[in-house]
Formats: structure tokens, C-alpha cells, sequence
């Protein structure tokens, strides 16, 4: 797709999403915008639904060394999709397949929290079926409020 309106590239990206895609790649109208890789720049960027402030959730985790937890995180990832490798929340939304995190990052130690205070298999499972139903219901509604010029301002600046 060529297009400099971004109403367009809003419109496709809407589309890749629902097709489960992670995003796009998107590349600059100059003759000269060759990839680099391993380098950022505005030639080409790369756009994902974690980018658009919009679809990513938080949760509280308790790290476990051994049998013992030891600290409790709070962590951010982009999307949770099914797996049949992770378990989390099995049975819940899939009587074989539990949940992954995918793209998770580190935000925080909560001291303020004790293990018994994390983010529950419930909870996880419920926040998939959300974000499922917003993908395949309300996407667009979640675009209306996204500024794609401040997402291409920021895009340099994002892995």
C-alpha cells in the first residue's frame, strides 16, 4: 500500500490487526529509504498496536525462585494471545490452551504488594476475552482516538 493520508494507513492497520497480525512496517516516499537494521530512524517504522496506547494491559506478577516467591512485579505486555505451550489461565477461555504474554516489559517492583495481592488467572482470562472482543468489535472506536502523526512523531523513538 502507497498512501501519505493517514486515514488510510489507519484503515489497514485496523485490518492487519483483526487478521492477528502484529503490526506494520512502515517506509517512508523518500527514494533514498533504505532499512538499516539495528538503527532507527524515520525512513522506516515500525507500528504496533502497543504503540497506540490502546490495547495494552498491566499486571502484577510474583516472581518465584524455586518454590519460593520472592518479589512481586508489575509488568506491561502489548497483547495476550493463546498458546498451548503457556498455561496461564487454562481451561478458562480454552479448555486446552492457556494464555501468553507477548512482548512483556518490566515497569515496577511493588513492594506494596504481597503474592497473594497478583494479578489471578481469572482476571487474566477475563482480560483476554476483552481484548477479543474489542479486536473483533470495537477497533475502530479505538482508532477514532488515535493520532497516527504522534504515533509517526514517537515511531523513532519505539523498537
Amino acid at each position: 500500500m502507497d498512501s501519505t493520508n493517514t486515514e488510510d494507513i489507519e484503515e489497514f492497520m485496523e485490518e492487519s490487526l483483526k487478521e492477528k497480525c502484529e503490526g506494520l512496517m512502515i517506509k517512508s516516499l523518500d527514494v533514498n529509504a533504505i532499512y538499516d537494521i539495528g538503527k532507527r530512524s524515520h525512513k522506516w517504522l515500525k507500528l504496533k498496536k502497543d504503540y497506540l496506547n490502546r490495547i495494552v494491559m498491566k499486571m502484577v506478577l510474583v516472581l518465584i525462585t524455586g518454590l519460593k516467591p520472592v518479589k512481586v512485579w508489575e509488568i506491561k505486555c502489548a497483547d495476550l494471545s493463546l498458546s498451548p505451550i503457556y498455561k496461564a489461565a487454562v481451561g478458562l477461555v480454552d479448555p486446552e490452551k492457556g494464555i501468553s504474554l507477548r512482548f512483556p516489559r518490566f515497569v515496577r517492583i511493588r513492594d506494596d504488594k504481597n503474592p497473594k495481592e497478583i494479578t489471578n488467572a481469572v482476571q487474566v482470562g477475563d482480560e483476554f476475552t476483552d481484548i477479543v472482543n474489542i479486536e473483533t468489535n470495537h477497533l475502530s472506536e479505538y482508532n477514532k482516538k488515535t493520532n497516527m502523526e504522534e504515533i509517526y512523531d514517537r515511531g523513532a523513538n519505539n523498537e
